[in-house]
């Protein structure tokens, strides 16, 4: 008897233990998107300007280094009290250079969900970058920046030829120079950085979340479609894509996700962190993910 009753009172403390941690853990994802945030708004004040989504156009092969080098949490490493990582990065050239294999190897607890479950890194040549680049280990990031939306669920957020309407511009895409007044929707009402887990992919029904390159390293910046430090929002944040049987697309269209119950942490441009539920209407969703659309937002 007594044993049984043991059993029932573990069977009633399990649950809340684990609702305990979850809290926890969320709330130190909380915190590291908070971290991000003011470490935009203290580059901004510094460069007057957010940093790239990424430097170099997007889907360009390039043996000269010359493009799609760092994303933007590079450039903030001096803000999170990474300094010295930051004095070690090589920014003459690709973060596939051999020379910058150790950074991308470098694992930073701020970029990392701690309810994230998954493999942290991977081991690819990141072949628009081929050749005599060798493979080379890289941690991923689970916070990656908003660059907007597009019907197609297209990532390559870099030009009005890609976009066709700059009006779908999020924070953040190639070459992009974003400053607080380019903001004309409100800071409050444009995000910034939201959680993804490239996991997911497994969820649609792929046997593995890594494809050709197409994933998101935190020293990576547009390099692929669909891949890289930008994602946008042609679904909702947890939502499954459908299966197409086409691993790079399906990759493409993955949204921001997380392993936190209902929904996904998310940083607004006013640096304030708020949680987007699974169930936010999506026409909300994509209209504060870009930044002058000049929607009208409901409460959320």
């Amino acid at each position: 008897m007594v044993i049984a009753i043991i059993g029932i009172l573990v069977g009633l403390l399990l649950p809340a233990v684990q609702a305990a941690r979850e809290a926890a853990r969320r709330m130190q994802c909380s915190n590291n998107l908070k971290q991000i945030g003011l470490a935009m708004h203290n580059y901004h004040d510094t460069h007057l300007r957010f940093p790239p989504g990424s430097i170099g156009t997007a889907f360009t092969s390039s043996s000269t280094d010359l493009d799609n080098k760092f994303g933007p949490l590079v450039h903030i490493l001096p803000y999170i009290e990474q300094g010295p990582l930051y004095d070690q990065v090589d920014f003459n050239v690709s973060f596939c250079a051999p020379v910058n294999h150790k950074i991308a190897a470098t694992r930073i607890d701020a970029y990392l969900c701690p309810s994230y479950a998954g493999e942290e890194s991977g081991k690819d040549q990141f072949y628009q970058y081929g050749g005599s680049n060798p493979s080379f280990d890289a941690v991923i990031s689970n916070y990656l920046a908003v660059g907007g939306y597009h019907p197609t669920g297209h990532q390559n957020f870099k030009s009005t030829t890609t976009l066709g309407d700059s009006s779908r511009y999020g924070m953040f895409f190639a070459n992009s120079k974003t400053r607080m007044a380019d903001v004309i929707d409100g800071t409050s009402n444009t995000m910034m950085y939201a959680e993804f887990r490239p996991t997911i992919m497994k969820d649609i029904g792929w046997s593995t979340w890594k494809v050709n390159s197409r994933w998101s390293p935190w020293v990576g910046g547009i390099y692929l479609e669909g891949s890289g430090s930008t994602r946008g929002t042609r679904y909702g944040p947890n939502q499954l894509t459908p299966y197409t049987g086409n691993q790079a697309n399906d990759w493409t269209l993955l949204p921001f996700s997380s392993q936190h119950p209902g929904g996904v942490q998310i940083v607004m441009a006013d640096g304030s962190v708020r949680f987007a539920a699974e169930t936010v209407d999506i026409l909300t969703w994509r209209a504060i993910s870009t930044k002058g659309g000049n929607e009208t937002v409901a409460p959320w």
